[in-house]
């Protein structure tokens, strides 16, 4: 009897150095990667060490490991197509016609400049910062897929402990301790620039905790040790995200925490087993839930306040002004990456402010606006293979299952939070939505018979 596993087990260095790769270019993104802003001078860092990483993986993914994958290898290479289409010099009597660019067409005749040969994008230097940064989804993508089920294994016990590193400098922040790496940082956002960020990884945790906690059973003696350390983990990041004042990483969190007993469950027909863990992560929920609201009610720091603001909010009129000038950009958009710099011609005189709109606050209407309707067919087409994957995923067992139920819950998160931010701007986030895209579809890999390990 062969037992479906979500990836292939191989020996010696092509174990290794994937493994090491890819553990390496995790660490330096949590460290230089968690800012979304180009002028930070550890994403070069971070990049070009993804290139490498990603140039020497590519020297030989061997064809299985494409073929396994082939769906999320051509949705980031459409990706990077349409991003390099829109840096592609276009003949003045091209782009002069396109939608919205008649302002630019003006003001060149105005400076007395005449027709001169530019890209579709309103803001190259944008959209090449844009195209630098899938350098690191594609990186985790060409070394992650060469990775066997131990290697995987290790990579998600890694994530785990960065994100309670983050939750943890959250902590020294908030008692007064200097730990931001970044300048422009806010306030307890840990390893992380912005809290929504922080509060949206450290939701992760749940799904992550609860994916390696069935699994302890091969531990023997050890097993209650490592479930007290998931236990705990778990327990100590929702009183932390609260503490970052993110209501989107709040929501998100307590979410996560209700779906994750789907993932002790691994159709192996063990019912009882799978009840026993059920009823403890439910108490642990049941605790989780009383820190926390008893941190919100008794705290009356500007993180709790923040917590209950609703109304005060200017996402929905930034949504709305956003919205309205869509159609005028379609079918080509403003250019990838340019939403800041185009957003200043469109922006109404009400959203006027000492700040500027660096994002429209919702990835998927900011993809309309400046990738038009080509990037919104990828978004759909991103959608569809995780209705597939969410469709097969529950037909394995042991680990194919709660691998492919972890990556489809990450994904799931990492997409509800884009709906109110832009997370996937982040290269931390980023890579790990790419680790999550790989767990998602091993589901649909390991239906291949090159797969199954005996």
């Amino acid at each position: 009897m062969t037992i479906r596993m979500p990836f292939q087990l191989k020996s010696g260095w092509q174990r290794s150095a994937p493994l090491v790769a890819l553990a390496f270019l995790l660490c330096l993104g949590f460290a230089t990667g968690g800012s979304s802003w180009p002028s930070e001078a550890g994403l070069g860092l971070l990049r070009g060490a993804a290139l490498v990483l990603a140039g020497l993986g590519l020297l030989a993914p061997g064809r299985r490991t494409v073929a396994d994958f082939l769906p999320l290898w051509l949705l980031l290479g459409a990706t990077i197509l349409l991003t390099l289409a829109h840096l592609t010099p276009l003949p003045f009597a091209s782009w002069s016609h396109l939608p919205g660019r008649d302002i630019v067409a003006a003001a060149d005749a105005i400076a007395g400049i005449g027709p001169v040969t530019r890209p579709l994008s309103l803001s190259p230097d944008a959209t090449l910062d844009a195209l630098m940064s899938l350098s690191v989804p594609l990186a985790v993508l060409v070394l992650a897929t060469q990775l066997d089920r131990k290697g995987h294994g290790y990579i998600l016990r890694l994530v785990l402990i960065l994100l309670c590193l983050s939750a943890a400098c959250s902590l020294l922040q908030a008692a007064g301790i200097p730990l931001h790496l970044y300048d422009e940082a806010d306030r307890n956002a840990g390893l992380f620039a912005n809290r929504n960020h922080q509060g949206v990884a450290l939701a992760l945790v749940f799904p992550i905790a609860a994916t390696l906690y069935p699994v302890g059973a091969r531990f023997g003696p050890k097993i209650w040790g490592l479930r007290l350390i998931l236990v705990a983990a778990a327990l100590f990041v929702l009183p932390v995200i609260v503490l970052t004042g993110s209501r989107s990483g709040f929501a998100l969190a307590f979410l996560a925490l209700l779906v994750s007993p789907v993932l002790f469950d691994d159709n192996s027909g063990n019912g009882l087993r799978g009840r026993q863990l059920r009823l403890t992560w439910l108490a642990m929920v049941a605790v989780a839930g009383l820190v926390a609201g008893g941190m919100a009610h008794t705290s009356r720091d500007a993180a709790s306040a923040r917590l209950a603001l609703v109304g005060d909010d200017l996402r929905w009129p930034l949504w709305e002004s956003v919205a309205a000038v869509v159609p005028r950009y379609l079918p080509w958009g403003t250019g990838i990456g340019s939403f800041r710099e185009s957003y200043q011609i469109d922006e109404p005189d009400a959203m006027l402010r000492p700040t500027l709109s660096n994002h429209a606050h919702n990835d998927w209407l900011e993809l309309v606006y400046t990738a038009g309707i080509p990037g919104a067919l990828l978004g759909i087409a991103g959608l569809c293979l995780l209705l597939i994957a969410a469709r097969t995923a529950r037909r394995w067992r042991g680990e194919t299952r709660r691998y492919a139920i972890l990556g489809v819950a990450m994904v799931t998160i990492l997409a509800m939070a884009s709906i109110t931010d832009y997370p996937l701007r982040t290269p931390v986030l980023t890579a790990l939505f790419a680790l999550a895209a790989i767990w998602a579809w091993s589901g649909e890999g390991s239906a291949r018979p090159g797969l199954r390990d005996a």
